[in-house]
């Protein structure tokens, strides 16, 4: 990472850009894809991906993200071969036989071999998504398996900073809290485990299947999927986990060996060669079968050709394409201390927050796969990514906005306070307002710190903006479009949300069979009762996977309109639109007014016809919505009555475990600690193999945290 001597920061040296200028150029690069401008952005990257490996990841990463953005398997292929000859336009060549460095590794300095060692650990933690994106067991074994290698890249590369960096650690030492996160709670066996640490940074994994391929593919599908905070409950509902455990706000670590120091290669496991689960490199297909990268491809994206093709390239010109004159925010470089860890952190952190968040059942799998993640260290490298001059700076601060605006709520990581982590988005979003003017990923993050201070009015027209300027990023607007159709859902403006459901329901390939479901319910609601069944029926058929909770839930509720219409489904589709907003934690964001709405419906009398299921749901739902208005003498009486009917439904187990964390807030409501400690025990034991188990026990674990 050192900088080459060079004329000015506009020209080009002998062989290449300067430093300096490669960094403006990548950072442009960011700022057009980001603005929504992503062929300006590829082009750009194009044309100096040859220049240096942070020009030639830029290249790969924007052709991935367009391929995500269309979902076209060719283009997902094409990303993944550029990927891999990223890798190779990185790579040093290995070790000598006997030993050392070979010659191509001794011209590198040090903080340039390990730049180069993170950015091939950055293509392999990219290649891990777009295989995971394939979906089904075959791409999941090989997404996992190269997921494990960029965490056993980024493992080396840091544990090798402290002995290549002059500058200290900016991280803080374990147990002291930095403004990034003061929030995690530090238990006593933390503590404990803290004071035998040998490795100041903090992060250092010990070395060390199925069950954590798939939660580690549902945590990459809730970062790049639709409904996101249904993909993070997705994680560990199919497993029957039981909360989140404080044991994984920081994990014990233990010191890297020195030969696992020497990581000159650019393989970032030499070890895992003949491993078994080693597939071959290429793409899988959904039917499984392997592509190999063309040769003659590869070598074209390694290295530029040589003559007056290669004369052409060093003076920034590419295809007839000329670089653009960069207005740069980078005038100067920092030290290359921080700018090598700037580059390290940001794929470092982003793993120890997904791997913190694996359930304690699937954790001690995970750490049998040598996964090891401390959400307080990610929460710091990511905030010093963030703020370095590395062009993945911008990507750091998105992963962070998706911490503090949607992990955070939905884990109850802070209780019942659903907007806690508002000022730390808030914070980031004005650091970046200026140089992202358009970009439709900040705009939906300003949309969601909106909804979490429960102003809907301006949380919609955030999203709405973000739709206009995200036309041509598909995938991007329909999380917009969701977050709208979803607002107005809570809002009960049911017409409104209605298009947006069925837009998803027939664009996209995440989810279908929810999107369906939520369309089947507005329609009925709204009394279209004819469009209603054949939504509910169409649910049903667009379902993929039935272990997964969502769409078992959809599917079951479905089925009960296959033979025919029921009587009674203006009532039911009025409660399972309650019962939607009830579990996806919505409540605490309608308004008085709204909730007051909700009220009134539920206290229509139930027709003679009405089965002890529509008794149940009515009562446990009513009682929800008393809690939530702070009325708890009322709803403790409705919670009891939806209890009495525990024995007469047996499909619906969720109504009575969510009936009883109810009641145990009635207790905390009186100071009625014992009682309430013993009612959210039984809601989380005494029941199990039902749809939402996990999304119960995130709020069980929450409460019994604050009663301890």
């Amino acid at each position: 990472m050192a900088s080459m001597q060079a004329t000015d920061v506009d020209g080009c040296c002998d062989e290449q850009m300067t430093e300096l200028k490669r960094l403006q150029v990548a950072h442009e690069g960011m700022r057009l894809l980001l603005n929504c401008d992503v062929k300006q952005a590829e082009e750009l990257f194009k044309a100096s991906r040859f220049m240096g490996p942070e020009l030639n990841v830029g290249f790969s990463f924007v052709t991935m993200v367009r391929s995500i953005m269309t979902y076209d398997e060719a283009s997902m292929d094409a990303a993944y071969r550029n990927l891999e000859a990223t890798e190779k336009f990185c790579g040093t060549g290995g070790w000598k036989l006997f030993g050392g460095l070979n010659p191509a590794q001794e011209a590198l300095t040090p903080h340039e071999r390990l730049y180069r060692q993170a950015v091939v650990a950055d293509c392999l933690l990219y290649e891990s998504i777009l295989v995971f994106l394939r979906q089904g067991i075959t791409s999941y074994v090989k997404g996992g398996y190269i997921l494990r290698k960029a965490w056993k890249t980024y493992e080396k590369v840091f544990a090798e900073l402290d002995t290549v960096c002059s500058l200290p650690c900016p991280l803080t030492q374990p147990g002291v809290l930095s403004p990034a996160d003061e929030h995690v709670g530090t238990s006593v066996y933390d503590d404990a485990q803290d004071r035998e640490r040998e490795v100041v940074d903090g992060g250092g994994a010990v070395e060390g299947h199925g069950e954590l391929v798939a939660s580690l593919a549902a945590v990459m599908e809730g970062i790049g999927g639709l409904d996101l905070e249904s993909r993070l409950m997705e994680m560990g509902e199919a497993e029957g986990v039981q909360g989140l455990s404080d044991a994984q706000d920081d994990t014990p670590t233990t010191t890297t060996s020195g030969s696992e120091r020497r990581s000159g290669s650019s393989s970032p496991d030499p070890n895992t060669v003949d491993h078994p689960l080693a597939p071959g490199r290429g793409v899988v297909t959904e039917s499984g079968s392997s592509q190999k990268v063309a040769t003659s491809c590869e070598a074209d994206a390694v290295a530029p050709k040589t003559g007056a093709a290669k004369q052409g390239a060093l003076n920034g010109a590419s295809d007839g394409y000329t670089l653009p004159e960069v207005d740069s925010s980078v005038t100067s470089l920092d030290h290359e201390d921080l700018r090598l860890r700037g580059a390290v952190y940001f794929g470092y952190g982003l793993l120890n927050i997904i791997v913190s968040l694996i359930p304690p059942k699937l954790m001690k799998v995970a750490n049998l796969f040598g996964f090891r993640g401390s959400r307080r260290v990610g929460l710091q490298a990511l905030e010093f990514s963030s703020k370095s001059q590395d062009a993945k700076a911008p990507l750091a601060r998105i992963a962070l906005l998706w911490y503090h605006t949607i992990v955070r709520p939905f884990f109850a990581l802070d209780g019942e306070q659903e907007a806690a982590g508002v000022t730390e988005a808030e914070k980031l979003l004005r650091e970046v307002e200026k140089l992202y003017p358009n970009s439709p990923l900040f705009l939906y993050f300003q949309g969601k710190i909106h909804y979490l201070r429960s102003d809907l009015e301006n949380s919609v027209r955030a999203f709405e903006t973000a739709c206009i300027q995200a036309k041509d990023q598909r995938e991007v607007e329909h999380i917009a479009l969701y977050e709208k159709g979803w607002i107005n859902f809570l809002c009960l403006k049911y017409s409104d949300a209605l298009p947006c459901f069925l837009r998803l329901k027939n664009e996209t390939r995440w989810s279908a069979s929810y999107y369906a479901y939520l369309a089947a319910v507005v329609t009925g609601v709204i009394g279209d009762a004819k469009q209603s069944r054949e939504l509910f029926l169409e649910t049903a058929k667009l379902v993929k996977k039935k272990n997964n909770n969502v769409e078992k839930f959809c599917y079951r509720r479905a089925q009960n309109y296959k033979i025919a219409a029921s009587p009674l489904m203006s009532l039911e589709t009025q409660l399972m639109a309650i019962e939607v907003i009830y579990l996806w934690r919505a409540l605490p964001f309608c308004g008085e007014e709204v909730r007051r709405q909700l009220l009134e419906v539920l206290q229509v009398p139930l027709p003679p016809e009405a089965q002890p299921f529509h008794h149940a749901l009515c009562a446990w739902l009513t009682g929800g919505v008393l809690n939530s208005m702070q009325r708890f003498a009322e709803a403790e009486r409705f919670l009891m009555d939806a209890m009495r009917y525990e024995g007469q439904v047996k499909n619906d187990l969720h109504i009575f475990s969510f009936s009883l964390y109810e009641l145990a807030m009635v207790h905390i409501s009186r100071d009625e600690f014992a009682r309430a400690r013993n009612v959210l025990n039984i809601a989380k034991d005494g029941y199990s193999d039902y749809e939402f188990e996990a999304r119960l026990n995130f709020k069980v674990h929450s409460a019994l945290s604050s009663l301890n």
